[in-house]
């Protein structure tokens, strides 16, 4: 039987695969408690300068503070905005990045006609 109490979290990590290589990722960001947010807000455009050469974790945090702060300035809610994590893929081929491509363009409409059924 194992020491640890806890159960061992899946490598999230494509083993042997250098993440500092160019390359075309998918990411998905999810709102706490998968809460449809962005329908109805105005999330314009943020002009500040662009990070240079930073670590994927870096460009996240900065993209989910910029849309919760603007988010936060456009109503009187300061609930939480941003699940905890997010979850990274490497597009490996031309077929993945079809798969990525259809899911961006479906699901969220999938998920948000979910809603309005219940």
């Amino acid at each position: 039987m194992s020491e640890n109490k806890y159960p061992e979290r899946k490598a999230l990590r494509l083993p042997n695969y250098d993440y500092s290589q160019n390359g075309c990722y998918f990411i998905t960001l999810l709102t706490d408690r998968k809460r449809w947010l962005f329908g109805t807000y105005n999330v314009r455009a943020i002009h500040e300068s662009p990070l240079q050469r930073s670590t994927l974790s870096k460009i996240i945090g900065y993209l989910r503070m910029n849309i919760s702060k603007e988010i936060h300035s456009a109503s009187s809610n300061s609930e939480k905005i941003w699940h905890r994590n997010y979850y990274d893929r490497v597009i490996r081929n031309q077929r993945e990045f079809e798969n990525c491509w259809n899911y961006i363009e479906y699901n969220a409409l999938k998920e948000y006609e979910k809603g309005y059924q219940k």
